[in-house]
């Protein structure tokens, strides 16, 4: 649901968004970044705590380097 949300606010404005809707501004990231934070910790300890490299959570951590790459454009 969170991705849904997060995927709906971030199609809608341009860059001119924080000036026209400063609130979903915030709603966007309220969702972002905790989902993101989530997410990392979550891969990071698959490996760590489980003892488990399976190729699906390497591609799961290998996508989610793509997409905070293109967040930090």
């Amino acid at each position: 649901m969170v991705y849904l949300i997060e995927a709906l606010s971030g199609a809608m404005g341009d860059a001119r968004r924080w000036r026209t809707m400063p609130w979903m501004v915030a709603i966007f990231g309220f969702a972002v970044i905790p989902l993101g934070v989530v997410s990392i910790a979550l891969v990071i300890m698959q490996p760590l705590v489980i003892g488990q490299w399976c190729t699906l959570c390497l591609a799961a951590a290998g996508a989610m380097l793509v997409m905070i790459a293109l967040y930090a454009r």
